[in-house]
């Protein structure tokens, strides 16, 4: 429950009661009481109470009601009255309390004095004084009646609780003083997502700061955060992953605390190769090769990870192997203007019905011997028994006419030595057909046709 609502709250129920307790209010100097006589005109009108607490009624003259209730009031007219007429009925109401001025200073609404009707408590003297305000401490108000030597500290918050206790009548004289709570301005600025100076009533820590600013941008450094204390010079150094894991502190800030997350500086790297998006990159200065792969999209399928350059702007080159996440190249960070090129994997198809097992085979690089049609096809496992070893097919995009160029082998002769085992180059297709087993025949053309159709041939 709000305090601004707990507040109506308590004061509506403050005014419903009211008319049930003046009832039970004495009686004091300066209150105005309407008094009703039955049959009696003129003995019926509005009475003030003197100085002395007596008012005087034309018929049987001074009657003391000070510190009376309306009922005692009346019980002591009727009886007056008596001597005079027969069985009188008679009725008294307050038509108008005494007044008292109370002093409300501080963190309220409207401060200043406050006229109140005498008999009137605590809230009704801070409704007057337009309530508390947002910023109020309302847990430690100083309460000073005049003959008192000192305050009293009162919670008003267990007043608007229904603690009645508390809710103290009213005094001509008395004073209150709401104090405000302590406001803290703390400054967040650079790398964050709301940079701003938030004033808050509680204290925060420097974790709070950050979260209430937004978090970090995406080019924070977080390793560096710096925080000046008000007054002071020199700032504070914080590693954020220190703090979030215990072994930094998350000190609380003061006010006037101001709080700077720098930005990483931009570097610019061009990738090349096979990337999803290669190009010139902008990425922050100390971004390793693995980070900036992945900010250029991660490598591509046929991405040749143990061959990755690395080319200085110095025109230095270093050559990184990348197979994991973990490997130790992963580490090495880039250099501003450094161009980074990722090979692409050498690889040949290997099809058709005739190998034990037809797939897309890498072509290995230990660049000291030739890789020839025999090397690819104990890849695939060998031609099977009912393949048609006179007849391999070597297919080869020719780069003029941008068509297959199809080269048929005797695989029987070549592995006899009768005829030249060809060297296999990245993208090449083999076909290796086999006799039919009992399956309609489909020539060779066909075959050819069919296969480069469903393989798109060259873009493996």
């Amino acid at each position: 429950m709000s305090r601004l609502f707990a507040f109506g709250l308590a004061l509506a129920m403050l005014l419903a009661a009211r008319s049930a307790r003046s009832q039970v209010l004495p009686v004091s100097s300066g209150d105005r009481l309407d008094v009703a006589v039955a049959g009696e005109m003129d003995l019926s009108r509005i009475y003030t109470v003197d100085q002395d607490g007596n008012i005087f009624l034309g018929l049987i003259g001074k009657v003391t009601v000070k510190d009376l209730t309306l009922a005692q009031v009346r019980d002591a007219l009727v009886k007056e009255l008596s001597r005079f007429l027969k069985a009188p009925q008679v009725g008294v109401e307050f038509s108008e309390r005494a007044q008292i001025t109370v002093g409300f200073t501080g963190d309220v609404g409207k401060p200043g004095p406050v006229r109140l009707p005498k008999g009137k408590r605590l809230l009704d003297g801070l409704a007057q004084a337009e309530g508390l305000k947002l910023t109020a401490d309302a847990h430690t108000v100083r309460f000073q009646r005049r003959d008192e030597p000192a305050p009293r500290i009162l919670d008003l918050t267990r007043v608007l609780e229904k603690d009645a206790s508390l809710n103290i009548e009213l005094l001509d004289g008395d004073s209150v003083y709401v104090p405000a709570l302590p406001i803290y301005n703390i400054e967040v600025r650079g790398a964050v997502n709301k940079p701003e100076v938030m004033v808050r009533k509680e204290k925060l820590r420097l974790l709070d700061a950050i979260l209430a600013a937004g978090g970090f941008t995406d080019d924070a450094n977080r390793r560096a955060v710096e925080l000046i204390r008000k007054g002071t010079a020199v700032p504070q150094v914080f590693n954020f992953d220190n703090v979030l894991t215990g072994k930094d502190g998350n000190p609380v800030l003061e006010d006037g605390d101001s709080i700077t997350v720098p930005a990483f500086k931009k570097i610019t790297v061009k990738v090349n190769g096979s990337v999803a998006k290669p190009g010139t990159l902008l990425v922050r200065e100390g971004t390793s090769i693995q980070g900036l792969i992945a900010d250029a999209g991660g490598f591509l399928p046929d991405a040749n990870k143990t061959n990755v350059t690395l080319k200085e702007i110095a025109g230095n080159t270093r050559k990184l192997s990348l197979p994991e996440v973990t490997s130790p190249d992963a580490a090495v960070v880039v250099p501003d203007g450094a161009e980074v090129s990722v090979g692409q994997l050498q690889r040949v198809a290997i099809i058709g019905s005739g190998v034990a097992k037809p797939e897309v085979y890498p072509i290995p690089e230990d660049g000291q011997t030739q890789f020839q049609l025999t090397d690819a096809l104990s890849l695939a496992g060998g031609p099977i028994d009912r393949a048609k070893k006179k007849k391999f097919y070597l297919m080869r995009k020719n780069p003029v006419t941008g068509k297959a160029d199809v080269l048929e082998v005797n695989y029987d002769a070549v592995l006899h030595g009768k005829a030249e085992n060809p060297v296999i180059k990245p993208k090449d297709v083999i076909f290796v057909d086999a006799d039919p087993e009992n399956r309609p025949r489909q020539s060779i053309l066909e075959k050819i046709t069919g296969v480069l159709g469903a393989f798109s041939f060259g873009g493996f």
